[in-house]
């Protein structure tokens, strides 16, 4: 198993996790490029303006974004800088005191954006960058094709052009635009209840160069979900011990078809995972003494190229009510497990369709168990 190489990001004080994803602006980056290809289209948009001696002017954009660039700093509280570049063309109104620019300019706009992540209280789950409440930070013309104009004439032009209209531009571009995120609805956003997750706003952390979100966990989640922090194209994924409890049950279930008639305890442990299996509980009474003999059982995981290996530690059967040293003889034996020459392994490695045909690479290329849960560094391939 992979050395985990990076710092943990245990996020606030105040927070529990039951999930949590880092992601590095490497990945943003890269992701943003793949996305944006030969350009998307932001849409047409008008708008009338008074400027200084031209009395009122009507400006009309029709623009497409070339490249978008994010830098995550936790200087800008918790949003993302994002610098857009975009081309088109800028028309104005008939009978124009203005004439039109003598080629397509290029535009660019530094733009502070809040990022969004929640389950509500309706059981409705959103993740996306909110453009409503982004904040123009300038709003730049770099250049016109085929023009040879100095910097200093541009500054000049690009501050009367956009000086004041600026961010009444940037809300009708992005009033026209698609919703950059996800949205769940309850019924899609139900196994994030099932495994745990708090309706609550999640936390948002920007640091230097990352980007972390933590799903606050229930009361009744055991464990911390943390993340690994490093450089690179790279995300970061932590589960806690209690929802990766919830996330087991609900894969064994879909795998059966039917409710699984006993209860399962998963505890990881520095290179494994414990699970105990037993019988439901008859009643919840805190009066009435737990007394369910179990099954226990230990996994060991571990990298090996690009599988990862399963094999068995122990397996034993815990009694209730007997001497402590009958359940540490019966440990001993099923000790024994682990000279067994069984292993098993799953692929670390997947390709997920991202549509037209284009797929993205997945790699797990470190692996961590702690007492409080499970978290892997994923590289990514675009």
């Amino acid at each position: 198993m992979a050395a985990n190489s990076g710092a943990t990001h245990s996020g606030s004080v105040e927070s529990r996790w039951a999930l949590a994803l880092t992601v590095t602006e490497e990945i943003v980056n890269a992701a943003a490029a793949f996305r944006v290809g030969e350009g998307i289209s932001a849409g047409a948009v008008t708008q009338k303006v008074n400027l200084p001696m031209m009395g009122e002017l009507e400006v009309s954009l029709d623009l497409s974004i070339i490249a978008v660039t994010v830098t995550m700093s936790p200087e800008h509280n918790g949003r993302l800088h994002t610098a857009v570049r975009a081309t088109g063309e800028v028309s104005f109104g008939a009978g124009s005191p203005m004439p039109a620019l003598p080629g397509k300019p290029v535009v660019r706009a530094d733009v502070l954006v809040p990022v969004r992540v929640e389950l509500r209280p309706d059981g409705r789950f959103i993740a996306m960058l909110d453009l409503a409440n982004a904040e123009v930070d300038a709003l730049t013309l770099e250049a016109i094709e085929g023009a040879n104009i100095d910097p200093d004439t541009l500054h000049a032009m690009g501050s009367m052009l956009f000086g004041s209209i600026g961010p009444d531009l940037f809300s009708g571009l992005t009033a026209s635009m698609d919703t950059i995120g996800v949205e769940l609805d309850p019924v899609q956003a139900r196994p994030l209840v099932h495994i745990g997750v708090r309706s609550a706003p999640a936390d948002i952390i920007v640091g230097d160069g990352t980007l972390t979100i933590g799903l606050p966990a229930v009361d009744a989640v055991e464990g911390h979900a943390s993340v690994a922090l490093r450089p690179g194209q790279h995300i970061g994924a932590g589960v806690s011990a209690g929802a990766l409890t919830q996330i087991a049950y609900r894969v064994m279930e879909d795998s059966l078809g039917v409710p699984l008639p006993f209860d399962v305890e998963l505890e990881p442990a520095s290179s494994e995972v414990g699970a105990r299996i037993r019988n439901r509980r008859l009643t919840d009474s805190p009066f009435i003494p737990d007394l369910r003999p179990g099954v226990r059982t230990a996994v060991a995981a571990r990298l090996v190229g690009e599988r990862i290996e399963l094999s068995p530690r122990e397996a034993w059967v815990e009694l209730p009510f007997v001497p402590s040293f009958v359940n540490r003889f019966n440990r001993a034996i099923g000790s024994l497990a682990s000279l067994a020459p069984v292993s098993t392994s799953v692929p670390a490695t997947m390709d997920v369709p991202v549509g037209d045909g284009s797929t993205v690479g997945l790699a797990v290329t470190e692996l961590a168990m702690r007492a409080d849960g499970v978290s892997c560094v994923i590289d990514v391939v675009l």
